[in-house]
């Protein structure tokens, strides 16, 4: 079984997707001065999803309360990776989280004010594609309380996001190897 991201690792380097999904392979990192990008969508992530697991903070309609708790819960798993002295660098980094995740408290009690609550977060997915399992995970789910539609959320960590159009069907560079071109 292969989880869904593999998918653009294999189309960057068979080489190295071998190595990190089928070898297990991983880059060593006891010295970690900083986050990297992995590490902070981590971060962000865990944060949202402890909020989502609390049963008063899902639908919590008071910005500064569901503030206080997500930039908790980023304190939270910074020292328990990091310890509880941070360096400097991730003392920076912590900082843009907490302002990521400030502007994020504000926008989840304006969607539970509008009638949507989350559902299922962090729900772990797994179906056939050809003879191969693939896997993945859904950030978020949401259910309106009034009409019943149903959301699916993934977050993103990057400054500005993509439509999915604009990132899965981007056009094909002339170095894109053969077998990584597909039309649709």
């Amino acid at each position: 079984s292969l989880p869904v991201t593999a998918f653009q690792d294999y189309l960057r380097c068979p080489l190295r997707f071998y190595l990190k999904h089928v070898l297990r392979m991983e880059r060593l990192a006891d010295t970690k001065r900083e986050m990297d990008a992995l590490d902070f969508g981590s971060l962000l992530h865990e944060a949202l999803a402890r909020m989502s697991a609390d049963p008063e903070m899902r639908v919590c309609t008071r910005e500064p309360i569901l503030e206080r708790f997500l930039l908790g819960a980023v304190d939270s798993w910074l020292e328990q990776h990091f310890g509880p002295s941070l360096p400097f660098r991730i003392e920076v980094q912590r900082d843009s989280a907490r302002e990521r995740l400030a502007a994020a408290a504000a926008a989840l009690v304006q969607e539970t004010l509008a009638g949507w609550e989350p559902v299922l977060w962090e729900a772990s997915m797994e179906m056939a594609c050809g003879s191969a399992r693939v896997r993945g995970r859904i950030d978020r789910v949401d259910r309106h309380r009034d009409t019943g539609r149903i959301r699916i959320l993934d977050y993103k960590t990057s400054e500005a996001a993509d439509t999915p159009q604009k990132r899965h069907l981007a056009s094909v560079a002339e170095e894109t190897r053969p077998y990584a071109i597909i039309e649709v």
